[in-house]
């Protein structure tokens, strides 16, 4: 089975025109560690696959199982794919914190004005208590 896999490293390589020297360049590896895997002297382990995966746009599924075909995505295509999951995973933290935020409304200013932390309240001194009355009114009044 990794004689197929490095088979399919090589027969990717080839197909994007490139020597071991760019190929290697492009997906993070050393030159011998690419020609020891497509020899199949060596198996790649997952974060390389997942690298030569990453970098080179080619068909996931093709490269692990030999199932499908070996297509290969432009990298610009790629790069929007990941940074949809990344612009996710940061608008779902930042909703996360919201949320935080909300629940904790009087804690965070207090923190904010008072120049206290989170973990360790301080109170607020008299201009800090005056401006959260204020943002309050401000509240009350939004709404």
């Amino acid at each position: 089975m990794e004689k197929q896999l490095s088979k399919r490293v090589f027969e990717l390589r080839e197909k994007m025109g490139l020597t071991q020297r760019d190929f290697a360049n492009i997906c993070d590896l050393t030159i011998t560690a690419l020609s020891r895997i497509e020899h199949g002297e060596a198996i790649p382990q997952k974060g390389t696959l997942d690298r030569i995966i990453l970098k080179t746009g080619v068909n996931e599924t093709w490269l692990r199982t030999g199932k499908g075909e070996l297509t290969i995505n432009k990298p610009e295509e790629k790069i929007q794919q990941v940074e949809g999951i990344w612009k996710e995973e940061a608008y779902a933290r930042l909703r996360e914190e919201l949320a935080y935020m909300r629940q904790n409304y009087d804690k965070v200013l207090s923190a904010l004005l008072g120049g206290g932390k989170l973990g360790g309240l301080r109170t607020p001194d008299k201009a800090g208590l005056n401006q959260i009355n204020k943002i309050r009114l401000s509240r009350v009044k939004a709404n």
